[in-house]
């Protein structure tokens, strides 16, 4: 079986993408039920693997009681801890990238925020709901209080990016994607929105959802437009 060497601290986002898919692959022979995390961005795709080869590191007993309860996860226990190493390479490469990169770090602590909030990495109103925190619109979204210490964090990054992080339904052949978008449009894009009283169903405003039909589908971002 063919491992890939560790991945590079210095590596950029897109090269560490790539081997992460690389490494998922190679990984397949590795582990009894397929995980599918090689479309997973880097650190999603360390977690979950690293969940599940972390498996080796326990004690007989216990890796006796799991393999009795849920079957048999290893096939091949020193590969498992080779690509284990490997995995925690992409994590230290994550926290490597989100200290010099802001953009980066900004998109994933909003990711981290609305998984903690509705147990969604991207949930449809994360972006809006994160905006209406940091700037006192509300004081919680779901399990997320306004009073988190992240919330200044965020406020933090977003001023040091000078833009927001937005899901564009456009984007990757029509699947969506996020995109950053400067402050001023996103000003705009947000205000288009919220005075829409068919905004989002999926809004949630301390903790009470509003009523209405979807209005972020179908919000077009105002660089697109200026391309018509």
């Amino acid at each position: 079986m063919d491992l890939p060497p560790p991945l590079s601290l210095d590596a950029d986002e897109p090269t560490a993408q790539h081997y992460v898919e690389q490494l998922s692959r190679a990984c397949e022979a590795i582990v009894t039920r397929p995980l599918q995390a090689g479309s997973l961005e880097p650190v999603r795709a360390a977690d979950l693997w690293i969940a599940q080869l972390a498996r080796v590191e326990l004690d007989a007993a216990t890796r006796v009681d799991l393999a009795r309860r849920f079957g048999p996860g290893i096939a091949d226990e020193k590969a498992a801890r080779q690509a284990l190493a490997l995995w925690r390479s992409v994590e230290s490469w994550h926290e490597g990238f989100r200290a010099r990169t802001p953009r980066y770090a900004l998109r994933h602590l909003m990711s981290d925020l609305s998984e903690d909030a509705y147990c969604a990495s991207w949930h449809p109103d994360t972006e809006f709901a994160l905006w209406e925190l940091i700037h006192g619109g509300r004081h919680a979204w779901m399990r997320l209080s306004g009073n988190d210490p992240r919330i200044a964090e965020l406020r933090r990054l977003h001023e040091a990016t000078g833009g927001w992080w937005r899901h564009n339904d456009d984007l990757d052949d029509g699947w969506g994607a996020t995109e950053f978008v400067p402050t001023p449009d996103w000003r705009k894009i947000y205000a288009l929105t919220v005075r829409n009283r068919d905004r989002a169903m999926f809004a949630v405003v301390d903790g009470k959802p509003l009523r209405g039909k979807p209005a972020m589908q179908g919000v077009v971002s105002l660089l697109n437009r200026k391309k018509q």
